[in-house]
């Protein structure tokens, strides 16, 4: 734990990582700046249930302060994780939402039934490189953090935020 001194000031893995280039064309070190610029873009669209994207505006202000404890940057993909089962368990018809209630639908099961509904379309979210479906692998890395992980990857736990917050958009694109 860091000293209660030291508490406002960046974590020391971000010291020498390169943030971008300034305007003299020389590589800058990161800010905190470069990771609010990352997740800004990652809001919710306008028809998204306001109890939605306050729980995933916590998954990006956690990615914004892990600049002062870069093992936040977990928290934050495990809370994009959750804000995205609350958003399909959300979309689900009252009669299905009880049933996955009662039994405890995990993430994947949620997707499946997503998909089922037309609410959202595996196309969409086919990688060509690696020839996945990245609605595949979601379950698999939050199933790794929520059941212990040591991994910290910030440019990994981005990408996953991306994915959360694309897929709860189109989740409620129609609304």
């Amino acid at each position: 734990m860091k000293l209660r001194d030291a508490l406002l000031e960046p974590d020391a893995r971000f010291t020498n990582m390169v943030g971008g280039i300034d305007m003299t064309g020389a590589v800058r070190f990161m800010t905190i700046a470069d990771l609010y610029s990352l997740v800004e873009p990652l809001g919710l669209g306008p028809s998204v249930p306001r109890d939605i994207v306050e729980q995933f505006d916590k998954a990006r202000h956690a990615f914004i302060y892990s600049w002062f404890a870069y093992d936040l940057v977990s928290l934050s993909e495990q809370q994009g994780y959750q804000t995205l089962e609350l958003a399909l368990r959300e979309k689900l018809p009252p009669d299905e939402r009880k049933k996955a209630d009662d039994k405890r639908w995990t993430l994947d099961t949620l997707i499946k039934r997503a998909l089922a509904h037309h609410w959202l379309v595996r196309s969409d979210f086919y990688d060509p490189d690696t020839k996945i479906c990245m609605l595949d692998i979601i379950p698999k890395f939050r199933n790794e953090l929520a059941h212990g992980s040591k991994n910290l990857f910030p440019a990994g736990s981005h990408v996953l935020l991306k994915l959360s917050a694309e897929i709860i958009n189109k989740l409620f694109r129609d609304i």
